[in-house]
Formats: structure tokens, sequence, C-alpha cells
């Protein structure tokens, strides 16, 4: 994989932004497999999976603490990893308009700059905790774009998780009331529940993954998986052994990479 560490100027937010990009392209075996320097360097367009890390993390961590990376170079699938503090992904109450920089500023950067896909069918989204809840929200507001969304553990309802950490005498250092306004939770605008839409025209696939050994997040997963099914997307729900962290996640986000190189291939055969 080629890796571009990116920093630019977003208009939307008015400050300097990082996403990490990386290509498949320029692997020492599969340039010693091609015949000519015109294989090797033929013009082309990737598959893109955009990957969205959890609070109190950065776009860094897939890359140090998941085998992202190899799996994505195996699939063929470039990634686009912004950074997004603890924002949600949403054009915050009181903080950055992240939400409009993931809809409409951040495509049009990477499709300006690097060789990547603008096709449903070759655009997908990810992420974990937080980044799971961003996912989703941009897979339901935007469906045309995405033809698969992983939500892995999605911190889905701010309330129900500041309700169990208070409950158990854990600090919420997440400053709730500045993401989402005074209800300090997902509302009508950001509620990935309401967000489900039985008679969208655009459908994309979710696979929802949270562990068992998971505390508060497992059932407001579960009540997403049911809601999408019953409103007519295409859904699967894992769950098996594993804790709120990236060892799960690892296992998780391998998964979905191999289902979106499928749906892939899959459109290629059509």
């Amino acid at each position: 994989m080629i890796r571009n560490e990116c920093s630019f100027y977003s208009k939307v937010l008015g400050e300097p932004v990082k996403v990490l990009v990386l290509l498949p392209i320029g692997s020492g075996y599969a340039i010693r497999q091609s015949s000519s320097l015109d294989e090797v360097y033929a013009q082309k367009t990737y598959p893109v999976l955009y990957l969205f890390h959890c609070a109190n993390g950065c776009a860094e961590d897939w890359l140090y603490r998941t085998d992202t990376e190899a799996y994505a170079e195996e699939a063929g699938i470039a990634l686009a990893i912004p950074d997004l503090h603890d924002s949600f992904g949403v054009d915050m109450a009181h903080g950055g308009k992240y939400g409009t920089f993931l809809s409409e500023e951040l495509p049009r950067f990477l499709h300006h700059v690097f060789p990547i896909s603008e096709a449903r069918a070759e655009t997908a989204a990810a992420g974990c905790s937080m980044g799971g809840y961003t996912a989703a929200y941009h897979g339901l507001i935007h469906p045309e774009r995405f033809s698969l969304i992983g939500v892995l553990s999605g911190a889905l309802q701010g309330d129900v998780i500041h309700a169990w950490l208070t409950e158990n005498g854990i600090a919420d250092d997440l400053n709730w009331k500045n993401i989402f306004g005074e209800a300090r939770t997902q509302h009508e605008d950001t509620d990935v529940f309401q967000k489900i839409d039985p008679d969208a025209e655009y459908k994309p696939e979710f696979l929802v993954f949270c562990g068992e050994e998971e505390t508060c997040n497992v059932e407001m997963n579960q009540r997403f998986h049911k809601k999408l099914k019953e409103a007519g997307y295409e859904a699967s729900f894992a769950g098996g052994h594993g804790e709120h962290g990236w060892r799960y996640w690892d296992g998780c986000i391998h998964q979905v990479i191999e289902r979106f190189a499928e749906r892939i291939r899959e459109d290629e055969e059509d």
C-alpha cells in the first residue's frame, strides 16, 4: 500500500484537517508479477472504504491497532481515514461542522487528488464505537453514495451510554452537549434509528457487529439491526466473543473488507 498523510485546510471547518489515504498499489509481489511498466502504472481508480475511529482515538489507530492495511491491500481497496476528534461526524451544536465536512468536502478533496472511484458500488464506510455511529449516520443520510456500511459496536445512543457509565462509576469525558446540544444525545436530525427509511430508493447493505462481552452497546446495536431488517434493508448482525476494543474490531473489519470485495466482484460479473 502507498500511505499518504494529508494535511489540508478545510473550508467547511475553517482549520487544517488530517486524513490518511492508502492506495493498494506498489506492493513488491504485484510489481514483480507485472509484465511491463505500462501494466504497473496503468491509470485506474480504486474502490474506497471510508474508516472512522472511536472516541478519544485518531486515524492512525486503524493502522497500528489492526491489520486493516493488509486486508485492504489483499482486496485491492483504498482506505480513507480522517481524524474526527470526538465529533461523532455530525455538525456539532458547539463545534465544527464535521457532518458537512464528511458529506461534502472530504469526498471532493479525495476525488480531486487521488485515483479513487466515485461509483456507489465501489464506495463503503465503516467505523468502531463513535465511528460506527458515524458510518451508520452517513450511510443513511447519503444512501446513494454507499453500497456497504460496517457498524462495529456502534455508539448509537449517547444518553444510554452516559447513563451506563454514570451508574457504574466510570467518568464520561465526552462533552455530549457540545456534540448534540442541550439534549446531550442524538436527536431528530442525528438519530440513526429515525434515519432508517423503508421507502428509500437506495439501501446500503449493513453489517452490524457487537461482542457478547460488550456492555450497554449490545442492545442498541441489536435493535438497530432489527429495525433495518424491518425496513427492508439487507442487514446482518454478528456477536461472538469480544469486548469493546481493537482486538474484536480487527476481526470485524476483516469481514467488512471481505464482503465489500465480494460485492465488487459480483457487480463486475453482472
